[in-house]
């Protein structure tokens, strides 16, 4: 299995043989016959089995570092706590200068919500649930202030 894209060259051979072949076929045409026509008169459906695998080893390697990246979070944040511990609790200190750092521990009071509710309207942010929303549209319901987008494609790919 390759994951490079093809040359944009042999994109474009491609794409005119594609052309050629369609151009035989009208919307009402087998498609079975259609798609068997291409895969033997042309490299099409190779050239997309290519840029199929390039998306999911693009995938692949995105979700890798995703959580490697998450596993650098959690191994700095642990450094970050085992030395925040060791100022404060052996060393007595709440900054540190060295050669190449300087390390300072803040205090830093975090707002906690005690009562929603409660809350002045002006502090309280609220967005619309568009999933709710689009339920809803779907069902037949008439929302003022929403209503459903066009219809976009969407490329979805499921491995075996």
């Amino acid at each position: 299995m390759s994951s490079r894209l093809p040359s944009p060259s042999r994109i474009k051979r491609v794409l005119v043989d594609l052309d050629k072949i369609t151009q035989l076929f009208t919307d009402e045409d087998d498609v079975a016959l259609r798609l068997d026509t291409i895969e033997g008169e042309t490299q099409a459906l190779e050239t997309l089995d290519n840029y199929v695998e390039c998306i999911l080893a693009d995938e692949a390697l995105a979700n890798a570092a995703r959580e490697r990246a998450q596993r650098f979070e959690r191994r700095a944040e642990k450094a970050r706590s085992f030395v925040r511990q060791v100022m404060q609790d052996k060393l007595g200190v709440t900054r540190l200068e060295r050669d190449f750092y300087t390390a300072s521990i803040a205090f830093r009071r975090d707002v906690e919500i005690t009562d929603a509710d409660a809350l002045p309207p002006d502090l309280v942010r609220v967005s619309p649930d568009k999933i709710a929303i689009g339920k809803e549209l779907r069902a037949g319901r008439e929302i003022d202030g929403a209503t459903l987008g066009n219809d976009r494609p969407i490329l979805t790919i499921r491995t075996k």
